[in-house]
């Protein structure tokens, strides 16, 4: 009698209550559509288009506000504060050396040339800064020169107060009015002209000391940079050789799953970020007209800042309501769990990659400055609104700038951009040959990164690189910790260098 087989029994189904089943059930059920992925490209668009649309006319308003006033330029007035700080405020290298270096001041404007009379007049003699004011006066009156009201009351307590400086004579104080606007036009020369009409010594010791410590500055930050741009430069070149021979390990991995959810995602929180950026402005503005306005200073504006940064990062549950697992979520945005002490020399790294790619963007900012300004007349210089915090603010102030700046930017910006975006981005494009790939999500990535920060067009292509950077970074090492490392680095070393220079 044979044997008869032995019965199989056919296989248990898989548990889906299980954890992994549940995750991969949830991936693979998410729904989107070309509907979905078309309006999360034109919602991150518009609203990265109206934050640069904003700026931009917030510059052009500035700009006709200005009127027929000139305003010293931050080049300039480092130049003078140098030359200040190696002759007679500090180092005290002989007049007849630093003379000739005032023709950098000269760009033929008003401004300028009181500011080249007054520096002048501190490298040698009073008379002698009164001799080249006295040419601005002729040509005044020969009429080659034309002044505006503003231009004109402007030479007029600039050589009020040359001549007391050149008498001896303490100056009477020009009216509240006056004396700022002359500072707000001349900066450093309007404070070292009012100091040394006044005969304040105090004074003139204490913009000495600036002027010295500015030069330090400049010195060691020169030195930080030129490291960190030829260290960056050894390491493009180290990364572009493994690459092109198959060596270059990259951590960042394509897995196609969440089709149109993270554009979705993205859409939301700059839609969130841009909203709740109005409303805090809205309500400082309320609380400025009540009884609570004497606690409404920079510090609650920073403060404010930093509480809406991390809470328009409240746009991540977006996903898990998509279907999304909290696990999948942090891997695909760089948060899986990681050694972080690891992560801080690539860090490093990535910063160093982005100074030479800096240079680059630098050199494309100026064609973009010509071209606006070609077109829609002269632009004011990029600008910060923190760089105004940090030069009228106390040491609290200061501590906030850089928790803002140095903490709460990399931790939500890295997120949304290098994150969510950068993610999206790459998985859209991943049918694309690598390097168009590797380009389009770059580019798309900083553009938008760079619309939403305040400093207007012309800077977009120095943050722009800034950004490819750190795109770089999260490509190589996938963790979002390398990233906002470089983004910290940066802007810590940003913000050290002005806080020694305008603090």
């Amino acid at each position: 009698m044979t044997d008869m087989p032995e019965h199989t029994p056919p296989p248990m189904p898989p548990n889906v209550d299980s954890e992994p089943m549940r995750e991969v059930l949830a991936e693979r059920t998410i729904s989107s559509s070309v509907l979905t992925h078309l309006l999360g490209w034109v919602v991150a668009f518009s609203v990265g288009g109206l934050m640069m649309g904003l700026v931009f006319l917030g510059a052009q308003l500035a700009t006709s506000e200005a009127g027929d006033s000139e305003r010293i330029s931050v080049e300039q007035e480092m130049s003078g504060r140098m030359i200040y700080a190696a002759g007679p405020g500090g180092m005290q290298v002989d007049s007849s050396l630093l003379v000739p270096q005032l023709s950098q001041l000269d760009d033929g404007s008003l401004t300028a040339r009181l500011a080249h009379v007054i520096l002048m007049s501190e490298l040698n003699t009073p008379a002698e800064g009164i001799e080249a004011l006295d040419s601005i006066h002729e040509e005044k009156a020969a009429g080659t020169l034309s002044l505006s009201p503003e231009q004109e009351t402007l030479l007029d307590d600039v050589s009020l107060l040359l001549f007391a400086a050149a008498s001896g004579e303490e100056a009477d104080e020009l009216p509240d009015e006056r004396a700022e606007s002359l500072r707000l036009s001349l900066g450093f020369f309007a404070e070292l002209l009012i100091a040394r009409a006044s005969g304040d010594q105090n004074a003139l010791d204490g913009l000495a000391t600036s002027a010295v410590r500015a030069m330090l500055t400049l010195i060691v930050t020169a030195i930080w940079f030129l490291s960190f741009f030829i260290g960056g430069l050894a390491a493009i070149v180290i990364l572009v050789i493994l690459a092109l021979y198959g060596k270059l390990e990259r951590r960042f991995v394509l897995n196609n799953h969440a089709g149109s959810v993270y554009i979705e995602t993205f859409a939301i929180w700059i839609t969130m970020f841009v909203l709740l950026q109005f409303v805090m402005e809205a309500l400082a503005v309320v609380l400025r007209e009540s009884s609570l306005a004497i606690y409404i200073g920079p510090e609650f504006s920073l403060v404010m800042s930093l509480v809406l940064m991390f809470l328009s990062l409240s746009a991540l549950v977006w996903p898990r309501i998509r279907g999304i697992s909290s696990k999948r979520l942090l891997e695909d945005i760089g948060l899986a769990r990681v050694n972080v002490f690891r992560e801080i020399l690539p860090g490093f790294v990535t910063y160093a990659i982005g100074l030479p790619l800096l240079l680059g963007g630098l050199l494309l900012s100026v064609v973009v400055g010509l071209v606006l300004n070609a077109v829609f007349g002269e632009q004011p210089a990029p600008s910060h609104p923190i760089q105004g915090l940090i030069g009228d603010g106390g040491w609290m102030t200061i501590v906030l700038v850089y928790l803002v700046a140095c903490v709460g930017a990399p931790i939500t910006e890295e997120i949304m951009f290098r994150g969510v975006l950068y993610r999206y981005l790459r998985e859209v494009s991943r049918t694309w040959t690598m390097i168009v790939s590797l380009g389009f999500s770059m580019i798309i990535s900083s553009v938008l990164f760079a619309a939403i920060h305040p400093q207007g067009l012309t800077f977009i292509p120095v943050l722009g690189a800034l950004a490819v950077a750190f795109c770089i970074g999260r490509e190589w090492r996938d963790s979002l910790v390398a990233p906002m490392v470089a983004h910290g680095v940066s802007n810590g070393a940003v913000m050290t260098m002005s806080v020694f220079l305008f603090g």
